[in-house]
Formats: structure tokens, C-alpha cells, sequence
């Protein structure tokens, strides 16, 4: 049976950028894995890859300056390749601090966390942006850090819409954005090339970006917004409850299954702490909203039905345990831990906690 390295060199070869084309960035300095897996498998395909990386137009996304000044080679049988570059996306605040981040003040005691050195590491890097290609750079303005922009949704919004990062830290960096934006133009001066800003706003910053584009206009430079805002917001912890105890009766839902549901109402009058909300909220960047709904569906149905004294819950890791515990005292109930290593987990009872009289600890 014919295999893939048996079809004609061209074919092969299309079929080879079509599955590389499904990368768009090129983060800093590393390849993404289609590629170095493709270079890596065999030789029949590693003397592809040449032709392959020449037709990559992907978007150079820099995270740090000293991924300037030109992308990442690669040498293969003695001679150095690289992608077709045309489009450049600098990560400004891609270093920011989260403790930082929450100590944004109008003070100007507290000017520091604001991350001016960023924005001037970027501005001090302009000579190195390479000039022969460039048609679009833009500038992701997320006022997050880079680590946080995958895979951890809600903690993100979360930072986003705190007034101290939605309004004190992006108005402390409307003009020097738009300096910046003004030495990169400088830069390509004559040059025909597009200058947008992109990136994850909350709605709360919707002044930052007219404020940026009339700070350019100032200077005669264009500038659009190309970004997302978030217009809602809610703490993780807060949509599960009213996901787990809602208000009106969803109509594709029974009136058994209503009646199931209504018992779970006095949840919806919990206070929960500012603690639990931020233990949850990791939880369910780590896994998952739903798998964290039914943890807590689970407390609760112990909490408001007396049956038995004590609840073992399944062995987790020490995120998720600590939610447990911090849920659980909200509750005005008690835990302690039991069990060693991938077995251990929290017991959850309604008398005295070994946890609190220091019998027992968690990790």
C-alpha cells in the first residue's frame, strides 16, 4: 500500500504547508511542534521543509526585545532557512507582574507597578525591528501577563476588569503607547506599513484606545483597533452558584427536576469569601468549569440534606482541595484531610474539625 512519502514531491509538499499554515504565529524565537515534528521524522521530509518554510508567511509575535532583531533560523543540510515574514505583533506588557498589576493607583507613590520599563524596553528596541518585508505590526496591549493569556479565561478577566488595571494602568500608558506607536512609524518612515493595536480589553478601558489614536492624530499617524472587549463580567464562583441553584426554571427543564433543583436555592444567599472566589476561579482554569460546578453541587447537597455526618470527596490535588476547604468554611461546616500522596483527599464533616485543632494539615 502506498504511503505518504510515496505521493510526487509537489503534492507532498502542498500537503505539507497546508498542515504548517494552520500555525499563524511564530512565538519569539521558538518554532511551533508541526514543524520541528516534520523536521524531525525523516530525512524524505526534512529535505521538504525547505521550500515549506520559505512559503510560511506566519505573524512574528514578539514577547520579549530580545527576540529582535530577525525570526529564528533554521539550518538544513548546511543551508539556513526561515519563514516569509510580513506582519510583526509586539507583546508590550508580555512581562508585567500580577502583584503589580492589583497595586495600580492613581497615587504617585505607586507609579512603579504601572511597568513604564515595558514600554521603554520596546521603544528603546525600535532600531532592531527588521525593515525589508514588514507590511502590519501591531501592538497587543493586554494589560496581563503573557503566561496568563492561555488557558487561565477566567483569571484573566478577572485582572481585566479590576478598576485598578481597567483604569488606573491603562490611563497611566495612553501617551507613552502612542510614543511608541510614533518611533515605530519614525522607524519605517516611507515605508508603506499598517499600525494597529489588538488585544483583550476590558470595556472599562474603552477610553484607552481613542485617547492612544488621538495622542497618534496628534502626529498624523493612523491607528486602528483590531482587539476584543469583554462587555460582561462575572467571579467563576458566582456563575456557579446561579448555574447550580438558578433563579426561574430553565424552560427544557421538568417540574421534577425543578423540584430537585429548588432545594438548592438557599445557595444563592451564601456569602462566599473574596478567598474562595480566587481558589475557585484557579480551580477552573485548571479543570475545567463544569468539573468545578459539580464539586461544588456536591458540597452543597451535603450541606442542605442531613444525611450522614461526613463526606469523603474524591482525592484531588492540592488546588482543589484548598477550595474544598475554603468553600466548606463558608458553609459554616468542617474539614480535615486524610490519606497520603495521589490519595489524599478532604472529609468533610458537620462537628469539630481535626484541621482546626491542629491534628490534621493540608498541603
Amino acid at each position: 500500500m502506498p504511503n505518504f512519502l510515496d505521493l510526487p514531491t509537489e503534492l507532498r509538499q502542498t500537503i505539507l504547508l497546508y498542515a504548517v499554515q494552520q500555525e499563524t504565529y511564530l512565538s519569539g524565537r521558538t518554532y511551533p511542534k508541526t514543524i520541528t515534528s516534520l523536521l524531525q521524522t525523516c530525512i524524505s521530509l526534512r529535505n521538504d521543509m525547505p521550500w515549506i518554510l520559505s512559503s510560511w508567511a506566519p505573524t512574528w509575535y514578539l514577547t520579549h526585545p530580545s527576540d529582535l532583531p530577525s525570526p529564528p533560523t533554521i539550518s538544513i543540510a548546511g543551508t539556513v532557512y526561515k519563514p516569509t515574514i510580513t506582519q510583526l505583533c509586539i507583546s508590550v506588557f508580555h512581562d508585567s507582574l500580577l502583584k503589580n498589576l492589583r497595586k495600580a493607583d492613581w497615587a504617585t507613590a505607586y507609579a512603579y507597578v504601572t511597568h513604564a520599563e515595558l514600554v521603554q524596553a520596546w521603544h528603546t528596541s525600535i532600531s532592531q525591528l527588521p525593515l525589508t518585508g514588514i507590511k502590519t505590526i501591531h501592538l497587543d496591549v493586554t494589560p496581563a501577563p503573557g503566561w496568563m493569556r492561555t488557558n487561565h479565561t477566567n483569571a484573566l478577566h478577572t485582572i481585566l476588569h479590576d478598576n485598578r488595571t481597567a483604569h488606573c494602568f491603562m490611563n497611566d500608558h495612553k501617551y507613552d503607547i502612542g510614543d511608541l506607536i510614533r518611533g515605530i512609524h519614525d522607524h519605517y518612515a516611507g515605508r508603506e506599513l499598517s499600525i494597529t493595536m489588538t488585544g483583550t480589553l476590558s470595556r472599562r478601558s474603552a477610553r484607552f484606545v481613542p485617547a492612544v489614536q488621538n495622542h497618534c492624530q496628534d502626529y498624523h499617524i493612523n491607528v486602528s483597533w483590531t482587539g476584543t472587549y469583554i462587555f460582561t463580567y462575572s467571579r467563576a464562583l458566582d456563575q456557579a452558584v446561579y448555574t447550580i441553584a438558578p433563579k426561574t426554571r430553565p424552560p427544557a427543564l421538568s417540574l421534577e427536576a425543578w423540584s430537585d433543583i429548588m432545594q438548592l436555592a438557599p445557595l444563592r444567599a451564601v456569602n462566599f469569601s473574596s478567598k474562595s472566589g480566587r481558589l475557585f476561579e484557579r480551580a477552573c482554569d485548571e479543570a475545567g468549569n463544569e468539573a468545578m460546578q459539580h464539586v461544588l453541587r456536591h458540597i452543597v447537597v451535603f450541606w442542605l440534606q442531613d444525611q450522614g455526618l461526613r463526606l469523603p470527596m474524591p482525592p484531588v490535588g492540592n488546588l482543589q482541595r484548598a477550595v474544598i476547604h475554603a468553600l466548606v468554611a463558608d458553609l459554616g461546616m468542617f474539614t480535615h484531610s486524610e490519606g497520603e500522596g495521589e490519595g489524599r483527599h478532604v472529609v468533610i464533616s458537620r462537628g469539630a474539625s481535626l484541621s482546626r485543632v491542629g491534628l490534621i494539615s493540608d498541603v
